[in-house]
């Protein structure tokens, strides 16, 4: 009997919550033969709260030799999204940075892919500016003139705009209609 991918997807979610579970997952990933159901395998251990399986995952993936290198980018981009593993993915691509732009041609659609995937969620002022930072660090033998980066930076700062405009707002409506006296966590 086979499940619906969507039913397997949170089944491998679930399981990859608690550390036990997440070892099993990562035994059946290693093990399986078919590439669709590793990706989703993969994808659910991206998903976990665990940083440090969020780490090894990346690093994993750098090596090659249990997560193949090609898998890099989406490994990493999908930690980034992840609410316990974007920080990590920055560190990750920063420290990364030169080993990444020699696996992958400097200029091309992956590492844009990466720069975008672990940059556009960022909202405030002072990521920005270590994002800057960093980029402006690169000499431009190191891609610190891609197109890519400045897209990042217009990103975020399209994020803090609406940041300003609509978390006030959302915070009042919050604080009218959600019961609780204050939410200052957003």
């Amino acid at each position: 009997m086979s499940l619906p991918v969507d039913i397997t997807m949170a089944v491998f979610v679930i399981g990859a919550r608690t550390r036990e579970g997440w070892d099993f997952l990562y035994e059946k990933y290693r093990t399986s033969l078919q590439m669709s159901v590793k990706s989703r395998m993969k994808s659910a251990m991206a998903v976990t709260t665990m940083k440090d399986k969020l780490q090894w995952m990346m690093e994993q993936s750098l090596n090659g030799e249990v997560m193949k290198t090609q898998d890099l980018p989406d490994v990493i981009v999908s930690v980034a999204r992840n609410p316990h593993g974007f920080n990590l993915a920055w560190d990750f691509l920063r420290v990364h940075w030169h080993t990444l732009i020699q696996k992958f041609d400097l200029g091309s659609s992956t590492l844009s892919y990466l720069v975008a995937g672990v940059t556009n969620q960022y909202s405030t002022r002072e990521k920005l500016l270590e994002i800057q930072s960093f980029f402006d660090s690169l000499t431009e033998e190191a891609g610190s003139k891609m197109r890519c980066i400045q897209q990042s930076y217009e990103t975020i700062e399209d994020n803090i705009r609406w940041m300003d405009k609509n978390l006030p707002l959302l915070q009042a409506w919050l604080n009218k209609h959600g019961g609780r006296e204050h939410h200052e966590e957003l």
